[in-house]
């Protein structure tokens, strides 16, 4: 907890904007607690969820008829968030579950398809305990991806694709993550 808390404090920006270099990214176990942002644009996550973002984002968010799809990027392309879980007919809110609540990996596909393994984890709570598990890499181009706790299981919420040094903007967008 100490070495973590060094480094959020190593961290340089201004309250719900941080920068850190990808060496300085936390690597606790604690709960990173939601929260909102009072001066970002709250949008629509899925059916019964919302999520923020600062003013440089740009893209679709949640769209759909036959189900729901989402997707957002910052203007610069250093991060983009988005999910589509859909068939051949409908598209869902989440994808598939964890196999264990808090496994310490996970398998994903970066940006350009390949297969990749996840071993970093941040988790997120709210009032209700833990609402959800980030799990990234730490490589310049990193992937990661969110899973949403829906009763007791946890539900792939999105991928997030960003530059490493991006990573507490990353942070501070899924905390905002909030129940309707």
């Amino acid at each position: 907890m100490k070495t973590a808390l060094i480094r959020i404090l190593g961290c340089m920006g201004t309250i719900g904007l941080m920068y850190c270099s990808a060496e300085e990214v936390p690597t606790r176990e604690e709960c990173v607690i939601q929260s909102q942002n009072q001066n970002w644009t709250t949008e629509d996550f899925k059916g019964n969820f919302t999520i923020q973002f600062p003013i440089r984002y740009e893209g679709s968010g949640m769209i759909g008829f036959e189900g729901n799809t989402f997707n957002k990027k910052r203007t610069d392309g250093k991060v983009e968030l988005g999910y589509g879980f859909c068939t051949g007919t409908f598209c869902a809110d989440f994808g598939s579950a964890l196999d264990v609540p808090a496994p310490t990996e996970v398998m994903a596909k970066d940006k350009g398809g390949n297969d990749v393994l996840l071993t970093s984890k941040m988790v997120f709570c709210s009032g209700d305990g833990v609402m959800g598990h980030f799990y990234f890499n730490r490589k310049v181009n990193s992937t990661g991806k969110y899973y949403i706790r829906q009763g007791t299981d946890f539900l792939e919420g999105m991928t997030v694709f960003f530059e490493a040094g991006e990573y507490p903007e990353v942070e501070n967008i899924i905390r905002t993550i909030a129940a309707k």
